[in-house]
């Protein structure tokens, strides 16, 4: 019987989707971080550690850290820091909890439209003062988001598996 618990307790955890929440940073199909935890997403930014390999040997910072305007936090170490400029963090925020089947909602100088349907979201991000729209999807997997790609930045978020 105790040998049974932990297995048990395993299929639970896929059962209900439960994720260790990691995800790869990659940057027009090259892995360049992954982040641990997304629940510093919630004060306004992420935080990547770089991934070995080829690209390991050359990069020289310990954080990749992505933040929305205004909350930049301020993390130890030689950080690589990037401002989300393409509203990347705010979408995930806005979807993580649920699919909408349709919502717009403005951010800066932008009007951002998600439509969901079959676990799958695409968004499109209009630039008001530009007039110029871009596009992106969100693809998940028992209600927990898998990949996110922008198609303006070549940047994507892919759980790792």
């Amino acid at each position: 019987m105790i040998k049974l618990v932990p297995i048990l307790l395993l299929s639970m955890i896929s059962l209900f989707g439960i994720s260790n929440n990691e995800y790869y940073i990659q940057y027009k199909g090259i892995t360049l971080g992954k982040i641990s935890d997304f629940s510093t997403i919630d004060k306004g930014y992420l935080i990547g550690k770089p991934v070995g390999g080829i690209l390991g040997a050359f990069i020289t910072f310990d954080n990749y850290i992505i933040y929305e305007e205004g909350k930049k936090p301020k993390i130890e170490g030689d950080n690589k820091e990037k401002k989300d400029k393409h509203l990347l963090l705010s979408l995930i925020r806005k979807i993580k909890k649920e699919q909408p089947k349709h919502t717009v909602f403005k951010k800066d100088n932008y009007e951002i439209t998600i439509e969901c349907k079959n676990s799958k979201c695409t968004y499109s991000r209009l630039n008001t003062k530009k007039q110029k729209t871009y596009t992106g999807y969100m693809n998940f997997k028992n209600n927990i988001l898998d990949v996110m790609c922008d198609d303006e930045s070549h940047i994507c978020f892919k759980q790792v598996q």
